[in-house]
């Protein structure tokens, strides 16, 4: 099976994936992340995200296709246009076939009560609504290699309109994080007043706030993936710290 991803940065799944018996086929805009994606295995189609005839040419042949951007966390909105130019684009050049085009979003669009699970048949909110705040915020967490795995499932599975969730641990405290972090790393961890959090976190408040547990219970009946790698605390306490 081949299958396409459209742009992606350092969150795109290539690594994981040679040795699965799959030929990946990627994008790439500049001469040192092609080179990068060609050693992890991957065949890449050199271009620029302005030519739309370029990401449609990249996605011919494949089984399917994921829209995997980099994130630009400074500017959300120039993010959602260049996400649906992309997977516009992209969708196009699925028209007639039954190749899937796999779409990425966050478990915390579905719209449930603070605190509650969220699950695969969940409605999605509105655009620019998001009430799910608490006290004590948590998050679902999962390791790249497993999602990774879950993407090629999806794509070979190919069923039009399913959800799936990529959620190893329902919901790992924030407070927990911070405080595997600082432990690695050998400096205090402090909490602060909720009126705070925006001169604090700056872009990263609104998320800071959700509390987004989730659950892949249905994903799991639907397909074969369980989730193998450590968990997020775990994980956390291995961080690799770079040299300064």
């Amino acid at each position: 099976m081949r299958f396409a991803m459209a742009p992606g940065g350092r969150f795109s799944p290539v690594p994981p994936l040679p040795g699965l018996l799959f030929a990946v086929k990627t994008w790439a805009r500049s001469q040192e992340k092609a080179a990068a994606l060609a050693a992890a295995g991957a065949a890449v189609h050199f271009g620029s995200l302005e030519d739309l005839d370029w990401l449609q040419e990249g996605a011919a042949g494949a089984d399917g296709v994921i829209p995997r951007l980099q994130p630009r966390f400074l500017d959300v909105c120039g993010q959602l246009r260049e996400d649906r130019r992309v997977t516009g684009a992209l969708s196009v050049a699925l028209v007639g076939s039954a190749r899937p085009l796999i779409v990425t979003s966050g478990t915390w669009m579905v719209n449930t009560a603070p605190g509650a699970l969220a699950t695969e048949d969940g409605a999605v909110v509105s655009s620019g609504v998001n009430p799910r705040a608490a006290s004590e915020e948590a998050a679902a967490a999962v390791l790249a290699e497993d999602v990774a795995r879950l993407y090629r499932l999806a794509i070979e599975r190919g069923e039009p309109g399913a959800k799936y969730h990529a959620v190893a641990e329902q919901g790992v405290a924030f407070k927990d994080m911070a405080q595997a972090i600082g432990h690695r790393l050998n400096i205090p961890v402090r909490s602060i007043a909720a009126e705070d959090a925006e001169a604090h976190f700056g872009w990263l408040a609104s998320s800071a706030r959700l509390d987004a547990p989730a659950s892949s219970e249905q994903t799991r009946k639907m397909l074969p993936w369980r989730p193998t790698g450590p968990g997020m605390i775990t994980d956390l306490e291995a961080l690799q710290i770079a040299d300064a």
